[in-house]
């Protein structure tokens, strides 16, 4: 007997992950999510079978579609079982997987949860009053320039991540 591949993360597991890391706010991760879309690192998909994606969900299969279509791979007649709209799931596209592994190779912590959620945590402390916004913005300056710096000098590393 063989076992099938998880299939990929909702978009709801996905917030759900973002929270427990403490990356973003209520107001901040659909933000989040909408860029990763816009720019491509990711596909909406229905749900799918055997490791493999769904079909796309086109941007905009809810509501102002005059004229564009039946809304495709939101299942029969745009939903799912029990009436419900079909899952979202977030499906990572070539691009978006060549951008995590060179991340990975070139500074493996600029891909990681903890660097963001360090970031979100300073935020919190400023609105509390704990630490000062000017040291804070002059740390991360200094941080992400040092970083900035050394994943230039790499940056021959990434063609083979964008051939």
């Amino acid at each position: 007997e063989t076992t099938s591949p998880p299939d990929y993360l909702t978009e709801a597991e996905l917030v759900s992950r973002m929270d427990a890391q403490g990356i973003g706010t209520d107001a901040s991760i659909p933000t989040h999510i909408q860029n990763i879309v816009d720019r491509h690192y990711v596909v909406v998909c229905g749900p799918g079978e055997d490791g493999k994606r769904g079909e796309i969900i086109q941007k905009g299969g809810k509501k102002g579609r005059k004229g564009k279509g039946k809304g495709k791979g939101k299942g029969k007649e745009g939903k799912g079982k029990d009436d419900k709209p079909a899952s979202r799931h977030m499906v990572p596209s070539p691009m978006g997987l060549s951008f995590c592994a060179a991340f990975e190779e070139l500074d493996s912590e600029l891909s990681r949860p903890p660097i963001r959620a360090f970031m979100e945590q300073q935020v919190q402390q400023i609105a509390d009053g704990i630490l000062d916004k000017d040291e804070v913005v002059s740390q991360n300056l200094e941080r992400f320039h040092r970083k900035f710096q050394a994943f230039r000098e790499k940056l021959w590393k990434l063609e083979k991540f964008f051939v």
